[in-house]
């Protein structure tokens, strides 16, 4: 049975529907139990916001507490967004299917997909995540990159820690890569960064940065300095 027909079988009264406005935009909420069978979780698995890595730690937590008779309803949501893409649950689906039972979830459906950098998941979310969701083809590189940039321009200079001791939260930091251009500018650095990392040493993080820096200064000069350096 998919989720989308189990819904179906939900009673109405047992539904509770109401608004809720998110990034100043009204967005229908729908709120109810369900009976999640390990058919069910597959499905809303294999329609994720982000497929992030499985924390092995976290998945033998909750495989634990099933086989030890110790599960119980806490009442963490499962949270659907309302492009119809699960947001949050993902180890404890997982850990349903592997376990091969059914367990009562509380579902919301319905927020935006914006709020993914927000909630306060069971595995800790990463910035590599979150541009991920934001449309980074390669989030691991754009995320150092981007997390050194922000240090840069926005941490006061510490004669100790030179102004790179604070990290930016991962909201500042997605709305940060998005303001420099997202995908379309940290993709070129990215590959830059790679390149110079096995030419002359420098790290991806560390050549990505100062590339983008020196390019707003004099593009046309930038690349033929770090050309010069690479040839």
């Amino acid at each position: 049975m998919t989720f989308e027909i189990a819904k179906t079988r939900i009673k109405k009264n047992g539904i509770t529907r109401t608004t809720k406005e998110y990034d100043g935009k009204m967005y229908g909420l729908d709120i109810y139990l369900m009976e999640v069978t390990p058919e069910i979780a597959q499905d809303l698995l294999n329609n994720q916001v982000v497929n992030r890595e499985i924390s092995k730690t976290q998945l033998k937590r909750f495989k634990s507490a099933h086989s030890g008779g110790y599960w119980c309803f806490l009442g963490d949501p499962l949270r659907i967004a309302n492009t119809g893409k699960l947001m949050d649950g993902q180890h404890k689906l997982v850990s349903l299917i592997e376990a091969d039972r059914s367990e009562e979830f509380l579902i919301i459906e319905g927020q935006p997909e914006s709020i993914f950098d927000l909630i306060d998941q069971n595995r800790t979310k990463q910035l590599k995540d979150i541009l991920k969701n934001a449309g980074a083809t390669d989030p691991n590189a754009q995320s150092g990159i981007v997390s050194m940039l922000w240090k840069l321009k926005y941490n006061p200079i510490k004669s100790s820690r030179y102004g790179l001791a604070t990290n930016p939260s991962l909201r500042e930091a997605r709305l940060f890569w998005q303001s420099l251009g997202g995908d379309d500018t940290f993709h070129s650095v990215k590959v830059f960064g790679a390149l110079a990392n096995r030419e002359v040493r420098l790290s991806q993080t560390v050549a990505g940065t100062m590339r983008y820096i020196t390019d707003l200064d004099d593009a046309e000069k930038s690349q033929r300095f770090w050309a010069s350096l690479i040839e």
